[in-house]
């Protein structure tokens, strides 16, 4: 099992674990202001269908790798399962790669280029190569840094949001 993947088993059905669950969720907000909040009172945002779920806890301020829940809600024998993941969204998981790959393609030239006179024989060097050797490393560092901030402030949410769910849905984790 992945580890950030999560299982629970509950003896509600799903519409009764809609009926918990909006009780105790604010609706997720669409719109410029998404990602603050809003002005509910909740402690946790987002989606709540008979079929799915996708949380997240409410903080006071924008984090674009806070910890997500996306999970399925699938009537069994027992009750009803709750399948889902635990993570950054994954439009932001898109963006960081490519931010990664496109800072190595169009980085990668500018340093392949200082050996270009040791294998090539001596080539005009421009004036402010410089900038092109700084640049790319830079957008590494500021890539690197910004996830490192953004999942080192979300580093609880993941337990907060599978006790939130255990607590309101009287489920335990479910062995595969």
């Amino acid at each position: 099992m992945r580890p950030n993947h999560i299982q629970l088993l509950t003896p509600l059905t799903p519409a009764q674990c809609v009926e918990r669950l909006t009780a105790v969720v604010d609706l997720e907000r669409s719109g410029l202001f998404s990602g603050f909040g809003g002005s509910g009172v909740n402690p946790v945002i987002g989606e709540v269908t008979e079929s799915t779920l996708r949380l997240r806890k409410r903080i006071g301020y924008r984090n674009s790798f806070q910890t997500l829940l996306t999970a399925t809600l699938r009537p069994g024998a027992e009750g009803t399962v709750v399948s889902g993941d635990l993570g950054i969204h994954p439009v932001i998981r898109t963006f960081m790669f490519v931010w990664f790959a496109i800072v190595i393609v169009t980085g990668a030239p500018a340093y392949l280029g200082l050996f270009g006179p040791v294998i090539c024989g001596p080539a005009m060097v421009e004036e402010n190569a410089w900038i092109g050797l700084l640049i790319p490393p830079a957008m590494l560092v500021f890539g690197l840094v910004a996830v490192t901030l953004g999942r080192r402030l979300a580093r609880q949410e993941a337990a907060f949001l599978m006790e939130f769910l255990i607590r309101n849905l009287d489920a335990r984790e479910r062995n595969p």
